[in-house]
């Protein structure tokens, strides 16, 4: 293996690291906010709120940074040592993922109920998300 692609694939390893721990942090914000929202209290709220939109943002630059590899070099070289673990390898497994998209679900309707003092950080919360999700798209167009 040469330099560029060792490079290339130490970057979608460390990426992936930073990756699944923003992820984690993101289910337990969204956790606590889900809990906020039951016990009506709107502070609470706006804590895990704001604490998920941080989460959000460093899932987009973990997106970003990991996605920044050579696509060859992610197709004959990461992607091929992937599927001999697994052939049809695919992030939808991974548990905590799960459990964003589920808690995720319970939490929108939500939000837009909350106070209109609260609505500049639902705005944050609702373009941080955007940005992860468009960093997952770039990273889906680059390389899968």
């Amino acid at each position: 293996m040469t330099n560029a692609p060792t490079k290339d694939a130490s970057r979608w390893i460390v990426g992936h690291g930073f990756f699944f721990s923003t992820t984690a942090g993101l289910v337990l914000a969204l956790a606590r906010m889900k809990r906020m929202l039951e016990a009506n209290d709107h502070e609470g709220v706006l804590k895990a709120l704001n604490s998920a939109t941080n989460m959000l943002r460093g899932a987009a630059a973990a997106f970003r940074y990991t996605g920044d590899v050579n696509p060859a070099i992610y197709a004959n070289v990461i992607r091929e040592s992937m599927k001999k673990n697994e052939p049809e390898i695919s992030g939808l497994w991974d548990r905590d993922h799960s459990a964003f998209l589920q808690l995720l679900r319970q939490i929108l309707p939500h939000l837009k109920t909350l106070p209109v003092k609260a609505q500049v950080a639902v705005r944050k919360f609702e373009f941080a998300l955007n940005a992860a999700y468009m960093s997952h798209a770039m990273v889906c167009e680059l390389c899968v």
